[in-house]
């Protein structure tokens, strides 16, 4: 016979629950109470202090003999001005090296230097004292230089207001300057300075007033006492009709010296190229039209003032 599966126990009857009391209807009114009941005292802790029951009688402070008198205060500060503050540099002190020895002075070392440099400066001072006495003077130095000329090399200033043609110095030359050229007349090179300029002015008069055929202008610079005598009415027409044709450049004073014919002062050799009609020539070629000259006059100074008396020689050649 197949067994039921096992399953819970029969149930036991359960017992009836009981009813829950009934719920208290309100008050149809408030009905105070006769006294509220006091509350429970609440307990304490439990504390081991316990008061004393008097102060003097728990503690008694002794009294002092006598109380100490107060300390008198310090009088206040003084008031000092504020000053400026001075910054110094900390200055590192040596600090001592351990374990070097120190050299031990020597007291006989600068007697010893005094002595060789008196020995030295002796015998420096005679090496200079005998070469001096050897060698020949030589130039003055240049503070004995600038004594001597002290023209130019005085110092010079410059002022802010003072205008510059004021600073340019002045120098005086007693030499005059060089001539270079009078008129149509140049110059050579070398000459004296103050005869070349007068005796070129006598031959600047004398070709300008032929070229213009200004005859009298050219017969001005001619000595009465000469070859030509400009007051004789002949002398001045023979020089009219020989130059009435010239024309002459590219002149040139090449000299002026003493004269040694005894009939002037001075020789003065001049060079020219004169340009004239045929026929009018120089001797043996009378056609021809272009001559180069070099002659030497010899000048007279009868007032003063150079005039032409004489020839002392003449060449030419053909252009």
């Amino acid at each position: 016979m197949t067994k039921p599966p096992p399953g819970p126990a029969a149930a036991a009857p359960r017992a009836a629950w009981p009813e829950p009391p009934a719920a208290p209807q309100p008050a149809s009114s408030w009905a105070q109470p006769a006294s509220w009941a006091e509350p429970p005292a609440v307990p304490q802790p439990a504390s081991s202090w316990a008061e004393p029951a008097s102060w003097a009688e728990s503690a008694s402070w002794p009294e002092p003999a006598s109380w100490p008198e107060p300390e008198a205060a310090a009088p206040p500060p003084e008031q000092v001005p504020d000053q400026p503050v001075t910054l110094r540099r900390a200055v590192a002190q040596p600090v001592p090296v351990q374990g070097i020895p120190r050299t031990r002075r020597r007291p006989w070392l600068v007697p010893l230097l005094a002595i060789v440099v008196v020995v030295v400066g002796a015998v420096g001072f005679r090496a200079v004292a005998t070469r001096s006495d050897d060698e020949e003077p030589g130039p003055p130095p240049v503070a004995e230089q600038a004594q001597v000329d002290p023209v130019t090399t005085a110092p010079r200033t410059r002022a802010a207001s003072t205008p510059v043609d004021e600073l340019t110095p002045q120098y005086q030359s007693t030499a005059p300057e060089p001539v270079r050229s009078v008129g149509v007349v140049t110059v050579a090179d070398g000459l004296d300075p103050a005869v070349a300029r007068d005796v070129a002015q006598v031959f600047d008069t004398y070709f300008t007033g032929i070229n213009s055929h200004d005859y009298a202008a050219a017969l001005s610079v001619y000595d009465p006492a000469g070859i030509v005598n400009p007051n004789n009415p002949k002398s001045v027409a023979k020089f009219s009709d020989d130059v009435a044709t010239s024309y002459d450049d590219d002149i040139t004073l090449r000299s002026v010296a003493a004269d040694t014919t005894g009939k002037g002062v001075l020789q003065a050799r001049l060079t020219f190229r004169s340009r004239q009609d045929s026929g009018k020539g120089p001797v043996g070629r009378p056609a021809e039209t272009c001559t180069r000259w070099d002659v030497t006059y010899v000048l007279s100074q009868p007032a003063g003032r150079y005039l032409i008396k004489a020839g002392n020689g003449a060449s030419n050649a053909p252009c």
